[in-house]
């Protein structure tokens, strides 16, 4: 909990006073939230990019669900049609 606390602090201490943080730059907490934040949206970027494939993956599998009751509709359609199909 502690660990977080003084992060989060010094996040808010670097986005809220740049000047007070670049001047205790040299401190180790504050030369790891740059690192740390990339690491974050990294991470959070690649967690949306997997929902996003499995996302379009559900809507693929639907989709191509949807296609074969087509084709089975229209072959029964087909298939009990004949007599009308070869009159014409």
């Amino acid at each position: 909990m502690y660990n977080r606390s003084v992060f989060l602090l010094s996040a808010i201490v670097c986005i809220g006073f740049p000047e007070f943080a670049l001047s205790i730059g040299s401190s180790a907490i504050f030369g790891m939230i740059p690192g740390v934040t990339f690491c974050i949206f990294l991470i959070s970027g690649f967690i949306l990019l997997m929902l996003a494939k499995e996302r379009s993956d559900m809507q693929v599998l639907e989709i191509q669900k949807t296609l074969k009751q087509s084709e089975i509709r229209f072959q029964r359609i087909v298939e009990t049609a004949i007599e009308g199909i070869l009159n014409d």
